[in-house]
This record gives structure tokens, C-alpha cells and sequence, in this order.
């Protein structure tokens, strides 16, 4: 079985996933056991035999490399973690790394039909009652209804296809009934292919043909690249959407399927157009547009770098024969992360961040250079801090630095400090009239 071994990011973050190649039963060949991240952190994902032939995840943790030097795939034994524990191989209970439990419920009448609810931390029953049944005896399950515990209920009905030679029938829309009798309805298109002929497959479009809301009122989209013959078509991205009112909205798709042109259209009333180029060849910026056109014919137009994907340029409409903008800068960071000498290292691999931000008041920006017409007491620039060259440091933002001319004339610097836990979650945030030179 091919599995992911490595996602490498635009801004150069790796994400590394190591597996199991077996289990102790036998039955698995292969299964996650951790991704660690070159921005210092790993998720670590331990398992245990819970049923005859069934491993499950037992604990996950996510651990973070500049505080722990990960020497196996095994969670610290002192650090925070999830455990999930079952009852045969259903999941009871998710004990996290607060302590907090949620449990978890589940009847089953005749194998085809239960009920499955969910209980959360501090409450004394559950929130949600599910109510299910199997897929014409197959391991397909489908919720039947839903009761809440503020009183609220809902109960759903779907559609089904069934592929030639059969096999398990497959859900494609279908709809659900409110506590009050109010509906909503999701029908999907289901069409073989123009080639070749005898080729029976369905293939569902990518989104709902119709949309029916509780009123009764129908928005329809077409995914067919002309009207379909004898039950086949060739499925494209959506074409158009009629709404309920009678307007349409028009799309238009490059061969890479990128949008370019969107025009809503209603009687009595001009077309609102909006368009959208895309010129930027690099692999990473391909799908990103360079210039956008609003329905008053204003254009906003990016640049973007080769290299990362980030954008290096904006500039908005016009106003007053100014166009107001900003630029970009970026620059290359390693993540410190604890090694074993009781130091830190840098990671293996650099990672792109935003660095700094430049605009302008009142006059025009130099794209290349980032000054401004109107000289430095115009200018407006941004700074982002990622704390030092050294351990430990998993760049996360440290301060906002924020430089320009104030009220009276001087030119101050006004920086704002982020602090964080080990989890990479913000804790405290200092003002910028706090004075600080730096943030640690």
C-alpha cells in the first residue's frame, strides 16, 4: 500500500510521517504512528489490541521538540495527552489533556439499527441522541434522526445510486426534516460518460444540482458542459446557478479550472461582472489571481513570489489618482529544537515568514524599492519577530513592531509581545504603550 512519507509546504515547512509496518495481530500492514513538523512539533499516536483483531488508537499527544527531544514514538510519560479508551471497538470515552471526559454511547438492535450519543465533559447526560440504521446490510451506517437536548429534532432522508455490477449503494444528497416540519433538500446529478459508450460508471456531480429550502424555493446549478444526451454528460466545475428569484450567475473556468469571469445576471438590471487573471507561472502562485476586476471595473492586482507562493505586492483601486498598496518582505528561519547534548539545533530545513509590511498614507509606494513619494514621514512599516537566532524557538510570532510618524511629528516605533505555552497556544499580549524595546 503506497502511504504519504512527506508533505513539503510552499514556505518550506516538512511534515515528515513515520508508520507501523504491523501490528501485533497481523491483520494491519501499515499504520500512522507520528508527523513531526521541521517548525519543531511531532504527533505521536500509540495503539493497542481493544477487540479480537482490532487495534485502535489509544493515546495521542503532540509534543513539542524544543522542550522534548523525541527519541521514540512513544508519548512522554509526563506529558500532557489524549487517551481514548472502547468497549469492544467502539470508542466510549476521550479523556484530553485537561482531564476533561466526553463519553460515548451506542445501541444496536439486530445489527441494523441504534442509537449513538455523545456526552460532553461536566454534563450529566448527553447533548445529541443519533438514531441509525445500516445501508441495505452493509457496514454503511446513516443517521436516521437526531434529538438534542434543548428540545430541537431533526430526521433525514436520503438518495441512492447504484453502480452497474452493484456493490454498496451510494449516498448522494437527500434531505432533512426540522422539529417544526420545515425541509431542506440537497439533490446531487448522477451521469455516465460521453466516452466510451459502453462504459456505465455514474459519476456524481461535485456539488447539488438543486437546493430546495424550507419555502420551497429551488436554487439550481449546472455541472454539464452542454445539456446531458441520453443520461451521460461531461461534468465540469458549477456553469451556472439559477436563483430563486430568477437571477443567474454565470461562471467561467479556465483548462485549469481556475474562475476568471463570474456574472450575475437579472432582469431589468445591468450584469455585475467580476473577473480575475492569473499570470503567475510558478507552480506554487499558478492558482493564485494576478489582477482582480470588481462589478464598477476597479482593479486590485498581486505579484507573488516564485519561490514561497507568499504575495509580494498589492495595490487596490485608485482613490483621488493614488492607488493605495503594500508590499512584502520575507525571510528564511530555522525552528531551535532540543538535542541530545542538552542544547538546541537548528532544524534541518529553513521556513519562509513574513517579515515586514510597507504602505503609504496619502501617497503612492514604490514597488521596488518600498519608499514612499512623500518621503519617510509617509511611510508605514510593519515589522514581524520571531524571536533569536537560538534555542529554543519554534517561530512562532513574538511582536508586531509597528514604525511611523505620530501625532506630533516624531517618528516612534509602538511593538506589540506575544507570549505562548508549550502547546503554541497565545497566553498573554502586552499593548504597544508598553514600551518595549524587544520581545522575548
Amino acid at each position: 500500500m503506497c502511504v504519504v512519507s512527506k508533505i513539503t509546504q510552499p514556505d518550506g515547512t516538512i511534515l515528515d510521517f513515520n508508520y507501523d509496518t504491523t501490528n501485533p495481530t497481523g491483520n494491519e500492514t501499515t499504520r500512522l504512528r507520528s508527523v513531526v513538523s521541521s517548525r519543531g512539533y511531532a504527533l505521536i499516536l500509540e495503539y493497542s489490541a481493544v477487540s479480537s483483531g482490532y487495534n485502535a488508537i489509544v493515546k495521542s499527544c503532540v509534543i513539542n521538540l524544543t522542550k522534548v527531544l523525541m527519541t521514540s514514538s512513544v508519548c512522554p510519560a509526563t506529558g500532557p495527552s489524549t487517551t481514548y479508551s472502547y468497549v469492544g471497538s467502539f470508542l466510549s470515552s476521550v479523556t484530553s489533556i485537561d482531564g476533561k471526559i466526553t463519553n460515548y454511547y451506542k445501541t444496536i438492535s439486530n445489527n441494523n439499527f441504534g442509537t449513538f450519543s455523545i456526552q460532553r465533559p461536566d454534563e450529566a447526560v448527553p447533548y445529541v441522541i443519533n438514531s441509525f440504521s445500516s445501508l441495505n446490510n452493509y457496514w454503511q451506517f446513516r443517521i436516521e434522526s437526531q434529538q438534542f437536548v434543548t428540545g430541537e429534532s431533526y430526521s433525514y432522508g436520503y438518495n441512492y445510486i447504484d453502480q452497474a455490477g452493484g456493490g454498496v449503494p451510494s449516498i448522494v444528497g437527500g434531505y432533512y426534516t426540522d422539529s417544526n416540519g420545515k425541509k431542506v433538500e440537497l439533490k446531487y446529478g448522477a451521469y455516465r460518460k460521453l466516452q466510451p459508450i459502453d462504459d456505465q460508471t455514474l459519476i456524481v456531480t461535485p456539488g447539488p444540482e438543486q437546493v430546495i429550502d424550507q419555502l420551497g424555493r429551488a436554487t439550481i446549478s449546472d455541472y454539464c458542459q452542454q445539456a446531458p444526451i441520453g443520461g451521460r454528460c461531461f461534468i465540469v466545475p458549477t456553469k451556472t446557478i439559477r436563483y430563486p428569484n430568477g437571477s443567474i450567475k454565470s461562471l467561467l473556468w479556465d483548462g485549469q479550472r481556475r474562475l476568471y469571469e463570474s456574472r450575475l445576471s437579472a432582469a431589468g438590471e445591468s450584469d455585475i461582472v467580476i473577473t480575475q487573471a492569473y499570470d503567475c507561472a510558478a507552480r506554487v502562485c499558478q492558482n493564485k489571481p494576478t489582477s482582480i476586476i470588481d462589478p464598477l471595473g476597479r482593479v486590485t492586482s498581486y505579484t507573488y513570489s516564485s519561490v514561497h507562493g507568499g504575495v509580494l505586492t498589492e495595490v487596490l483601486p485608485a482613490v483621488d489618482g493614488v492607488s493605495p498598496a503594500k508590499k512584502y518582505g520575507y525571510v528564511q528561519r530555522y525552528a531551535w529544537l532540543k538535542n541530545g547534548s542538552g542544547g538546541f539545533s537548528p532544524a534541518a530545513s529553513p521556513i519562509w515568514l513574513l517579515s515586514e509590511m510597507r504602505t503609504c498614507r496619502t501617497t503612492a509606494l514604490d514597488l521596488s524599492s518600498g519608499a514612499c513619494a512623500g518621503g519617510v514621514n509617509d511611510l508605514v512599516l510593519t515589522q514581524y519577530e520571531y524571536g533569536p537566532d537560538s534555542g529554543p524557538n519554534n517561530l512562532w510570532l513574538r511582536g508586531t513592531a509597528v514604525t511611523a510618524q505620530d501625532t506630533d511629528g516624531v517618528i516612534r516605533t509602538l511593538r506589540t509581545c506575544y507570549g505562548y505555552d508549550a502547546m503554541g497556544r497565545k497566553i498573554w499580549e502586552t499593548a504597544p504603550k508598553a514600551g518595549l524595546a524587544q520581545c522575548n
